[in-house]
């Protein structure tokens, strides 16, 4: 993967689901399990898959967690 292409997926993430709002939601959630993530996936309008990659890639998440 390139330079440009992985600064245009950053963008699209943060477009997409914007790393404030997440962390202001997930202040409200006791724990993150596969409830927790589907609904979190609803309200932004985003697959299961694309969610639980957005908690990994901001550190929330580990690789197997979920």
């Amino acid at each position: 993967m390139d330079w440009d292409e992985t600064e245009a997926n950053r963008f699209a993430a943060e477009l997409l689901i914007p790393a404030s709002f997440l962390k202001r939601d997930l202040d409200s959630l006791d724990e993150i399990d596969g409830r927790a993530l589907l609904m979190l996936a609803a309200r932004y309008r985003v697959s299961r898959d694309a969610m639980k990659f957005r908690l990994t890639n901001l550190g929330i998440l580990g690789l197997n967690e979920v």
